[in-house]
C-alpha cells in the first residue's frame, strides 16, 4: 500500500483523534493532521514494518499532541503504581461499555470527555473512538498495558461519574 492509500485510510481516525482531544476545534484538529501525516511522509523510511502502520501514524500524531500541549499548556500527569487490579479495569470498562449501549446519549458522552482531564481523555479516545487494543496503545504511548489499564479505568470511572444523573457535573453538560 502506498502512502497515499494510507492517508485515505487513516485521515479520519486521526483527525477524530485530535478533534475530540482538543475540545472540537475543528481547525487545529485538521492542522495537527496536515502536520502529522506530513512528518509520516518525512519520515517514512523510519517506519518499523514490524508494527502496523496505524500504531506508527498514531505515534506520531500523540507526539503532535504533546507537542501542542507543551506549547499551551502545562502536562497533566498521572501518579501511582503500575499495578492495576483487572478485575477493576474490567469492572469500569464494562459498566462504561454497557451504560454507553443502553443509557449514555453520544452527545452527552462526548461534553463529559470534555470535562475530564486530557491525560485520561487521550487514551479514552484511542481506545473506544479509535478502537486500538491495549498493545495498539502500548506500541503508540510507550507505557506499559498494566498502566494504560489503570489510566482508562481511572478516566472511565471519572467520566461515568460525570454522566451518572442528578449530579452537580450531569447538570452542566
Amino acid at each position: 500500500m502506498n502512502y497515499i492509500d494510507c492517508y485515505n485510510q487513516y485521515k479520519n481516525k486521526i483527525f477524530s483523534y485530535f478533534y475530540y482531544n482538543l475540545g472540537k476545534d475543528r481547525e487545529l484538529a485538521e492542522d495537527l493532521t496536515s502536520e502529522t501525516f506530513l512528518k509520516g511522509y518525512d519520515k517514512i523510511d523510519s517506519y518499523d514494518d514490524t508494527f502496523s502502520f496505524s500504531t506508527w501514524i498514531f505515534k506520531i500524531a500523540r507526539n503532535k499532541l504533546i507537542d501542542h500541549y507543551r506549547k499551551d499548556t502545562s502536562d497533566v500527569s498521572i501518579n501511582g503504581d503500575e499495578n492495576l487490579d483487572i478485575e477493576e479495569f474490567i469492572k469500569y470498562e464494562g459498566d462504561f461499555t454497557r451504560k454507553i449501549d443502553t443509557e449514555f446519549d453520544m452527545k452527552q458522552v462526548y461534553m463529559a470527555l470534555d470535562k475530564i482531564p486530557e491525560t485520561y481523555k487521550d487514551y479514552i479516545v484511542m481506545k473506544y473512538l479509535n478502537e486500538f487494543s491495549t498493545k495498539e496503545i502500548s506500541n503508540i504511548t510507550g507505557k506499559s498495558e498494566a498502566n494504560i489499564r489503570k489510566i482508562i479505568s481511572r478516566g472511565l470511572e471519572r467520566l461515568i461519574n460525570i454522566l451518572q444523573p442528578n449530579t452537580p457535573e450531569y447538570e452542566k453538560l
